[in-house]
Formats: C-alpha cells, structure tokens, sequence
C-alpha cells in the first residue's frame, strides 16, 4: 500500500485501516526504507502478509537519524513469511516512542511473531 524512500517522515493519521495487504518483498502495508521515519497514529493493520520482513510494517532505518513513533495501533493476524516481525520489524532505528501497540495472533517464520525490534 505504502513504500516510502525519503528523508522526510511518513505519517498516517488516525483511523486509517490496512486490512488484507500484502508485498512480494518487505511490509505488507507499509515499508519505509533508507532514513526514514515514520509516525502511526491509532492505525489498525489486519490480515496483512510480506514475503519478507514485516507482516504488516517493515522500517529499516540505515542510519541514527531515523525515529518510529507509534501510538495506539492495532496488528492483527498479520503474517511475515520471510525474517521475522509479524506485525511489525524494526531495523537501524535510533528512537521508538509508544506507546506502541495492541498485538494479536500475528505471526512469523523466523523471530518475532508480533515485533521484532533489530539494531
């Protein structure tokens, strides 16, 4: 649904749904890459799915400057086929603010069925 490679933050503003999502690669509903970072608020991802990383939300930092600041999201059954974080993978980020989520029956191949947090 969202791929962002930017240095300017990506927010999702309340209330937005990510039901039944998927990606042939990483973040089933959305995959921030290089830099970014990323604000969700009261978000739900349900029943989204990546062949790789991040059922739901994948965000790989690469560098000190990026930041994920979640708030009363939502992952439910979300699936990452491939390293890990079900609902949400989180790589090379400097800064997480939550609170961060409500998880449920979320899964992953390798590590991390609801959150998988890798520096």
């Amino acid at each position: 649904a969202i791929h962002s490679v930017s240095l300017s933050p990506l927010t999702v503003d309340a209330a937005t749904s990510f039901v039944e999502c998927s990606a042939t690669e990483d973040g089933g509903a959305v995959s921030v890459v290089d830099g970014s970072s990323i604000v969700l608020d009261s978000s739900s991802f349900r029943d989204c799915a990546a062949a790789g990383r991040g059922g739901a939300v994948f965000v790989s930092g690469g560098d000190t400057t990026a930041s994920a600041r979640m708030s009363g999201c939502e992952f439910w059954g979300n699936r990452a086929r491939g390293r890990g974080g079900g609902g949400l993978y989180l790589s090379g980020i400097r800064h997480v603010v939550g609170p961060l989520a409500q998880c449920h029956d979320n899964s992953a191949l390798l590590g991390g069925g609801g959150v998988l947090m890798w520096e």
